[in-house]
């Protein structure tokens, strides 16, 4: 649940992490900057282009 608040309040924010952080509580940045990564999925969009490459 605290993870999709999070999440939401970035997407509502347009990626405020600064007042995500606070909202999260979260010390460090690096943290919190694991949920805007997968709110963009990154992670997919890499594996994609990736897996293009080799088509």
């Amino acid at each position: 649940m605290r993870h999709s608040a999070i999440t939401a309040y970035l997407d509502v924010s347009e990626g405020n992490v600064r007042a995500a952080q606070s909202l999260s509580r979260h010390q460090n940045l690096s943290t919190l900057m694991i949920y805007d990564d997968n709110r963009h999925q990154l992670q997919g969009k890499a594996s994609k282009d990736l897996g293009e490459l080799l088509d």
